[in-house]
């Protein structure tokens, strides 16, 4: 939900950038250790279904985050599924009943036999 994917391209703007320094004692979103903490390392054939929640008004996450993450899914023939959550910045409230609908659709695709 509305999270980074791929920290070594987060805008050298973000606020993230003092909590990278804080976590993994990196200087820049470049460091080494910072793209192995990037979800977009990780992705392959075998990972599970990703149900991929972003804010169309997240200003703190750019929109290319999670369109970068559900592209790396379909390159590597994985299950991914991007909502844009309509008038929703960064911290919406998952319990909105729309967003729970689609998070246990999702779940009952990706389960039943």
């Amino acid at each position: 939900m509305a999270g980074p994917v791929d920290l070594a391209a987060m805008p050298r703007t973000s606020r993230m950038l003092k909590g990278l320094r804080t976590i993994f004692g990196a200087a820049d979103f470049t460091d080494p250790v910072v793209r192995k903490a990037s979800p977009t390392a990780y992705v392959t054939p075998k990972a599970p279904p990703f149900l991929i929640f972003h804010g169309e008004k997240d200003t703190d996450i750019p929109p290319s985050q999670p369109a970068e993450l559900l592209e790396k899914f379909q390159a590597a023939g994985g299950t991914a599924k991007l909502v844009t959550v309509g008038n929703a910045g960064h911290w919406f409230k998952p319990k909105r009943p729309e967003i729970t609908q689609e998070a246990m659709d999702f779940l009952v695709r990706i389960l039943s036999p």
